[in-house]
């Protein structure tokens, strides 16, 4: 949104698990900068913590993320920076403009069973724009096992907005190469049945090119915080379209391809999708979805195909039995006139 021109104010926040604090200001404020001091907070325990978003007094949430994800820190807390989020010394910062509306709550949910923070300081910057933004900000966390031959829906929504980009991780499990990198971006606007954008690859999407071969950077709209050649490959990037966003008036769909045309599946993905868009809307809850087991353990044994044999036996039939026998009757009379010719 246009400021106003006053000089921003800030809000200091005590972030407590269960107590959504109230966001100060009208219809026209929104927060420029969200700054979360995580020191002396452990990766695991971000982890295990959702920050969750209210606005105009909704129940549904329009933010609900697990901490170190809403700023591309799937796999460990790597510091960089960008106008957008950074990671740096303990403070994670998010500078897209989240307007504040007709009320907007901050607060802290825990995610899973395993550890979890319990209070986070937090500063918001607010300031004030010229008149009430229309939109809302929205943040929405998902993860997927990869199937053949269907690809990663990363969003989609009914409505009027605006889609910014997304933070995105894949953790190659049993695959050895980042081979699922060829799989093309996808996206869908106002309903069309093809895409009205396809790309040239995964690593592409993210500016980059030949399995991110540039190593780990933090540009303005475009980074990789996090790569790992593995095995297994890992890697966390984010794209984020702020200059070459995408509206949509009544819809947007956007998929992800995992490797050529869909063919690497069990790929462990997990992204977080940002957009505005007009209220009301809803994000999904998020869901740690679990890994494959390893295919190389062999599949689970099957029950014996005839009783009183082990079960990766099963009985010839009396035609195979028959060709046999005649092959080893063959190899015997070959052998035996060897021998004669020999002597």
């Amino acid at each position: 949104p246009e400021s106003a021109g006053a000089q921003p104010a800030t809000q200091q926040l005590s972030l407590t698990r269960g107590e959504p604090v109230p966001v100060q200001g009208d219809e026209r404020t929104y927060i420029e900068a969200l700054i979360l001091d995580t020191s002396g907070i452990s990766f695991e325990q971000l982890q295990g913590t959702r920050l969750v978003l209210r606005s105009d007094g909704a129940p549904e949430p329009c933010v609900d993320v697990p901490i170190p994800a809403l700023f591309c820190s799937f796999w460990a807390l790597d510091e960089y920076s960008s106008p957008y989020t950074a990671v740096k010394g303990g403070k994670l910062v998010l500078r897209f403009p989240i307007p504040v509306g007709k009320g907007l709550t901050i607060g802290l949910t825990q995610y899973g069973t395993g550890p979890t923070a319990t209070t986070i300081p937090a500063t918001a910057v607010k300031a004030v724009a010229k008149q009430a933004p229309p939109y809302r900000f929205y943040a929405q966390y998902q993860t997927m096992v990869s199937k053949r031959g269907e690809p990663l829906n990363l969003l989609d929504v009914k409505g009027e907005g605006v889609f910014i980009g997304n933070a995105f991780a894949a953790d190659g499990l049993w695959h050895r190469k980042f081979t699922f990198l060829e799989g093309n971006e996808q996206i869908y606007v106002d309903g069309v049945e093809k895409p009205s954008w396809e790309g040239t690859g995964t690593e592409d999407y993210f500016n980059a090119a030949w399995y991110f071969s540039a190593g780990q950077n933090s540009r303005t709209f475009h980074g990789l915080p996090h790569i790992a050649e593995g095995p297994p490959p890992r890697m966390a990037a984010y794209r984020y379209l702020v200059p070459d966003r995408i509206g949509f008036k009544s819809s947007l769909r956007v998929d992800m391809q995992h490797g050529s045309r869909n063919s690497s599946p069990d790929t462990y993905y997990k992204w977080v999708s940002f957009w505005y868009q007009k209220p009301p809307c809803s994000v999904k809850e998020p869901v740690e979805v679990e890994a494959p087991k390893d295919p190389m353990a062999g599949p689970t044994p099957t029950p014996p195909a005839d009783k009183g044999l082990p079960h990766h036996t099963k009985r010839p039939s009396p035609v195979v039995l028959a060709l046999s026998a005649a092959f080893a009757l063959v190899v015997v009379l070959v052998a035996i006139r060897m021998r004669k010719r020999e002597g």
